[in-house]
């Protein structure tokens, strides 16, 4: 076997870090992909496209790739999102008694009886959970604001999807009716099979709605919903203002990094199989996330626009590459030791020089502690118990640490990993811990 990786050792060499983008590029060359997601690329995102996200410390970017679709700038984004929840525990206790009664001749006697009591609590408990999105920030319909959830049309017969556009024809008359009476501006569409399938009643803007769905687009969305190529309608689609936003089934499966480097092996079939099957599923889920864009001609018009020169920044990258890039990092050397659950990374750039970054890494994340609650609980005894409960509270932590991110070179060094053409590395001096 040794033999045989020496052997394949210099077509696996060839196995890169982007291939599964270039391939992209090659068969779709009108989409094309950042290297990085650049300051430059979100000073274009912030002044012309008015998108300006709020700092946030409930998600972290676990992979992100920007780039342009007919000069339309897009994200793609996985974000690791936390929320607090509540988490419901149980308990028992097992009580026991004697009791007296009368056998079927009179005779007093005795008995042993036992009963399992149960008592829950409620407390809270953070939950984690991965969201993969793409970002579109056409010019068109710059004022409009929609959303529809995907209805997996495509596995509906003719028959089906008729009783469906029936019924939704009273409940379209029913609203462009109370549109009228409330003096707003719905209107129905002359395609009942659009308005249905695609169910976007919430548009504020019916003159940009009809502007950006017209007779073309409403036809190739129908035929992409009841589509049984790809995934069939299984995309929300929500815009919000100059920001369109697609979130799809297919792109949570979806392995975002390009590398093909997983397909390396001494099997030069395996290599081949292994290589064909992941970027085959790689092209599919992108191009099934830009068809609901595609189907849109609006979509496709570039955009009139003029940047002046990149002001000076106080940091060469992103805080979308820089938590891309600690999220691959040795956690154990970022999250603060008593943790217990997940962490979410955040990144702030510090200082720079001419290509390297100072970053300043927050792990947030929560030690946990260990209770008891006694419920009472009246048994069959007739008395009161207390049934025990126990549970563990979340106890929010802070580790902050810093780390330095530059191209990557050939040799790295001490770098302590490499993605998207950056490398990072640990920077060892004033790491904190707090709660």
């Amino acid at each position: 076997m040794d033999t045989a990786w020496r052997e394949m050792a210099p077509l696996n060499a060839l196995l890169g870090e982007r291939d599964a983008i270039d391939l992209m590029q090659k068969t779709l060359p009108e989409i094309e992909f950042d290297r990085f997601y650049s300051a430059e690329r979100e000073r274009e995102l912030r002044e012309l496209c008015a998108y300006a996200p709020e700092p946030d410390d409930e998600r972290s970017i676990l992979d992100i790739l920007s780039g342009e679709y007919k000069g339309n700038p897009f994200l793609f984004e996985r974000q690791l999102r936390h929320r607090m929840g509540e988490e419901t525990y149980h308990g028992h206790l097992t009580i026991s008694w004697t009791e007296t009664y009368r056998d079927s001749k009179g005779n007093l006697r005795t008995r042993l009886r036992t009963q399992t009591l149960h008592a829950s609590v409620v407390k809270p408990k953070p939950f984690y959970h991965q969201n993969t999105v793409l970002k579109y920030f056409p010019q068109g319909a710059p004022d409009l604001s929609f959303s529809r959830e995907g209805l997996y049309h495509d596995d509906k017969s003719e028959k089906q999807i008729e009783r469906l556009v029936k019924k939704g024809e009273k409940k379209l008359k029913k609203k462009a009716e109370e549109a009228l009476e409330q003096g707003k501006s719905f209107t129905e569409m002359n395609n009942t099979e659009f308005e249905v399938l695609f169910d976007a009643l919430n548009r504020d803007n019916e003159v940009q709605f009809r502007m950006m769905f017209t007779p073309l687009a409403q036809n190739n969305m129908v035929d992409l919903m009841r589509s049984e190529v790809g995934y069939g309608d299984d995309f929300d689609f929500y815009k919000s203002k100059r920001m369109t936003t697609i979130h799809s089934d297919h792109a949570q499966k979806w392995r975002m990094d390009a590398s093909s480097a997983h397909c390396r092996s001494y099997d030069l079939e395996e290599i081949q199989r292994n290589f064909q099957a992941f970027h085959e599923e790689y092209f599919k889920s992108v191009f099934f996330d830009f068809a609901p864009l595609l189907a849109v001609p609006m979509y496709q018009d570039k955009p009139a626009r003029s940047l002046d020169p990149l002001r000076e920044y106080k940091v060469n990258y992103t805080a979308g590459e820089y938590e891309t890039l600690v999220n691959r990092m040795d956690l154990s050397r970022l999250v603060a030791k008593e943790s217990k659950t997940r962490a979410i990374l955040k990144a702030t750039g510090l200082s720079h020089t001419e290509e390297a970054d100072t970053v300043e890494i927050r792990a947030l994340s929560y030690r946990t502690v260990m209770h008891t609650d006694y419920v009472p609980r009246v048994g069959g005894d007739g008395r009161t118990h207390l049934v025990p409960v126990p549970w563990t509270e979340y106890i929010p932590i802070e580790r902050t640490s810093y780390i330095e991110v530059s191209p990557r070179l050939e040799d790295a060094g001490e770098c302590a990993v490499a993605y998207h053409g950056l490398s990072a590395k640990f920077l060892e001096e004033n790491i904190k811990e707090n709660e």
